[in-house]
């Protein structure tokens, strides 16, 4: 994910309400804008990090590592969903019927 689009849901979910009068004075507010600064300030200079705990080639072995098992998930929910669609088109309502008529 990029760092803009992970700086915009961050922020996203901390959203400082338009009205003022939420807080009980001004310096209330400043110091929530101010948290809100150094936060966005905090995450881009970790993304910095990331070159220092891994080197380009661990980097390039780990992100290969997670598409391979995103691409397992999608391919198991894949099934999943192809799986219960064919019981509704065969009426799963029959089978269930059937099972508690014998139990």
């Amino acid at each position: 994910m990029e760092l803009e689009e992970r700086l915009n849901r961050v922020l996203q979910n901390s959203r400082i309400p338009q009205e003022e009068n939420l807080f009980k004075n001004k310096e209330e507010l400043a110091n929530l804008r101010e948290t809100q600064r150094l936060a966005k300030k905090a995450l881009e200079s970790s993304q910095n990090l990331t070159s220092l705990i891994y080197s380009t080639k661990e980097i390039e072995e780990l992100q290969y590592t997670l598409n391979f098992y995103e691409a397992r998930i999608q391919g198991m929910m894949d099934a999943v969903l192809e799986n219960l669609k064919w019981y509704e088109d065969e009426g799963w309502k029959k089978f269930t019927d059937e099972d508690d008529a014998n139990d």
